[in-house]
């Protein structure tokens, strides 16, 4: 680091010094208001549709893309519902006629 022996020296780098900081603390509030409406639900969505490749556009796509987006999520919880429910009636099923079969060759012949 640079020696400084004049006070007119000093007095410029604390110049430059306070305007980085002013700078930096400009920029830093900029972010701040982008990270606060990124994080707004309707952000959130746009964002998540551009990453998809969708731009909303207008507000007409914007929301088709919202309900496909809805209609997918609750037909994927739907059907992960019904595959449980189905699955149990199965189980109970194969347990009947696995207890049938059982009852009907464990008798014994007279």
């Amino acid at each position: 680091m640079k020696k400084i022996k004049h006070l007119k020296d000093i007095r410029q780098e604390k110049m430059r010094l306070r305007i980085r900081q002013l700078e930096l603390e400009k920029q830093l509030k900029k972010n701040w208001k982008e990270l606060k409406t990124d994080l707004k639900p309707s952000g959130f969505l746009k964002s998540k549709l551009e990453d998809l490749g969708e731009s909303p556009g207008d507000k007409q796509s914007f929301w088709s893309a919202a309900m496909d987006y809805g209609a997918a999520y609750i037909s994927h919880k739907l059907a992960a519902r019904a595959g449980k429910a189905t699955e149990a009636k199965v189980q109970d099923s194969v347990q009947n006629i696995m207890e049938k079969v059982r009852n009907l060759f464990g008798k014994k012949k007279k």
